[in-house]
């Protein structure tokens, strides 16, 4: 394993060779917040440059760990750390992107990324991710509740969506729900036949959800 904690610019920006790996996996092993996700034109496996609080980042194969400092969930209310921080992968890589713990303020471009999973844990709140068109069915989850989260797919992409307790200001596609208790499952017309296409879980409630397809040619 490389451990890449000590770079020349006083440890904030990280990258590693690609090898010749196909695939890779990008995994915040304690959560992230202000945190930039892009597929990127480069030679490396990643590039990413992060400001303080500066985590460590370790470098397995392909798979690439990232971890934030302990730290008192009552300090960061207090002080509003901001983990910021922006990750360039390479687009030639198909990825599984993974965050563990909660995930606050994430913008995510995926567009240009051949995107195999994204799962993200125990909550996520102000979330804006844009999907690439997938290959076979590809999983997005989030592992607890979810906030002001907007998901976008490209247009005519098939997606299934399923809510584990309850949502509250829902838009999926044409749809628009207030308050619904329980579980949720809803689909696209086609999403059952579908060889492509994109099953979304959120395993608890869900407030102010918007998932949407973008429009031809954007």
């Amino acid at each position: 394993m490389h451990d890449d904690t000590t770079p020349a610019d006083a440890g904030r920006s990280f990258s590693a060779p690609r090898g010749g790996h196909a695939r890779g996996r990008l995994e915040f092993s304690r959560g992230a917040a202000h945190l930039a996700i892009r597929g990127a034109s480069i030679d490396d496996l990643f590039q990413a440059r992060f400001e303080e609080p500066v985590p460590s980042v370790a470098v397995d194969g392909a798979t690439v760990t990232v971890r934030y400092p302990t730290f008192d969930p009552r300090g960061w209310l207090r002080a509003r750390p901001r983990r910021g921080g922006e990750v360039a992968l390479n687009q030639g890589v198909a990825w599984r992107i993974t965050v563990r713990g909660g995930v606050a303020h994430l913008d995510a471009d995926l567009r240009d990324l051949p995107l195999e999973a994204l799962e993200l844990g125990r909550g996520a709140t102000r979330l804006d991710v844009r999907l690439p068109r997938p290959a076979g069915v590809v999983p997005v989850r989030i592992n607890g509740g979810a906030s002001h989260v907007r998901i976008r797919r490209p247009a005519g992409v098939p997606a299934r969506l399923h809510v584990g307790h309850g949502i509250a200001d829902l838009r999926f596609d044409d749809q628009e729900l207030g308050a619904v208790g329980g579980r949720l499952r809803l689909a696209t017309p086609e999403a059952a036949q579908a060889a492509d296409r994109y099953d979304i879980e959120i395993t608890s409630g869900a407030a102010h959800l918007e998932i949407t397809a973008d429009a031809e040619g954007s």
